[in-house]
């Protein structure tokens, strides 16, 4: 009887280990898996709908959609009125793309992707960044899964703090930041840096915004009117293979983002008297 009363023990003592030892198991598999971007409760339903506008980067196709096959997530890709075959090969690729006509820049590419992403993001988040390999698409996923597993759904939205990036092309996005802080709408440091990713869910307020590179700075104040706090999350800046932009260049270019913020200013400022 005592022996069978040690067994018992025994068995008992090696049960408990060998299932606290498949629950640490079954721990660190979360913790080091990579993250499906799949909204548990709605599984068909993916967490972030991504909006990669082109425009004439056929030369830069293939690495972009490498990079892009890395990611768990819904990708819509925007032909800008491209003058070369990047919509074709990206599309003989296997890649969803849709086409935006000449006209506007960078936001007006980014608002009819954004068009065609929120029907298909509900509970999730969008998230845009330009296709000019500057930006990887990886790290809009993995900036995405960081902020819905630390924060509140609908609480924050990223603007990735890109580390290595040139001052050259810091500077105006470092002058509209400064000039919105001294107005008492930030801080904020700088207003550019993507990839950026909203909830899906307060999003629908972006496609009213302007068609140029300003989109971004109206995007800063239009969550800033939507009491959602940025999130700058750090991402490498990488550079281009082939190439060079081919959006908003120039001092027009400069022109509008500076009249975009006054008139940005003004409206937010309004809006809390």
């Amino acid at each position: 009887m005592r022996t069978l009363l040690r067994d018992k023990r025994v068995l008992a003592n090696y049960s408990g280990d060998l299932l606290r030892r498949n629950k640490r198991n079954m721990v660190d598999r979360a913790l080091h898996t990579p993250t499906t971007l799949k909204v548990s409760n709605a599984v068909d339903k993916p967490l972030l709908v991504l909006v990669i506008p082109v425009r004439n980067e056929a030369a830069n196709v293939g690495e972009l959609l490498r990079r892009s096959a890395t990611v768990l997530s819904t990708i819509i890709f925007v032909d800008h009125a491209s003058s070369d075959n990047t919509g074709a090969l990206l599309s003989a690729g296997g890649a969803e793309v849709i086409y935006c006509q000449e006209g506007g820049g960078f936001g007006r590419a980014v608002q009819t992707g954004l068009a065609a992403a929120l029907p298909r993001a509900t509970g999730g988040y969008v998230g845009w960044l330009p296709g000019n390999l500057k930006s990887d698409p990886l790290d809009a996923a993995r900036l995405t899964a960081s902020m819905h597993n630390s924060y509140v759904y609908g609480s924050v939205y990223v603007k990735a703090r890109r580390s290595g990036r040139p001052l050259r092309e810091r500077m105006p996005s470092n002058l509209a930041g400064f000039v919105l802080s001294a107005w008492g709408l930030g801080p904020y440091w700088e207003v550019g840096g993507t990839p950026t990713i909203v909830p899906a869910l307060r999003a629908q307020v972006l496609l009213k915004g302007p068609e140029g590179l300003e989109f971004e700075t109206f995007t800063v104040t239009a969550m800033h009117r939507e009491k959602i706090r940025m999130l700058r999350l750090k991402a490498p800046f990488g550079s281009r293979i082939h190439g060079s932009s081919h959006w908003n260049r120039g001092l027009r270019t400069q022109m509008r983002l500076l009249l975009c913020l006054m008139r940005e200013i003004s409206r937010t400022r309004r809006n809390y008297r």
